[in-house]
């Protein structure tokens, strides 16, 4: 994730997972960027819908890179944190994966740093 971005304007993120059991089902990657009730997000399917999370396997490394479009100009400039996690379902209808280990929050979001949005 780079350090800052513009409003408006579009980032390259990579995300790396080590598998250390089996996924069961297929999931999606979410991503939240938020600050002072503004979110812009990073949702998509893992690695371009390549190899849905049903197949990987333990020992496996996923190299996870994706596109994330930083809101429009009516967000406000500042730091917005990111965290991420798995989810099945759609709007409205979802749920997410739950989050067994590290630092994760209520929702099972994982923080994985601030970005500035300038």
């Amino acid at each position: 994730m780079p350090a800052s971005v513009d409003r408006g304007s579009r980032f390259k993120m990579t995300l790396y997972f080590k598998v250390l059991r089996p996924v069961p089902g297929s999931w999606k990657i979410f991503g939240h960027f938020d600050t002072a009730g503004m979110r812009f997000q990073g949702d998509h399917d893992p690695i371009n819908g390549r190899c849905s999370t049903a197949f990987w396997q333990p020992g496996d490394y996923i190299v996870d890179t994706f596109w994330v479009d930083a809101g429009d100009i009516s967000y406000p400039k500042g730091s917005y944190q990111a965290r991420f996690g798995f989810f099945q379902g759609a709007h409205g209808n979802w749920k997410n994966m739950k989050v067994v280990a590290g630092n994760a929050d209520k929702n099972d979001r994982v923080f994985l740093g601030n970005i500035q949005v300038r």
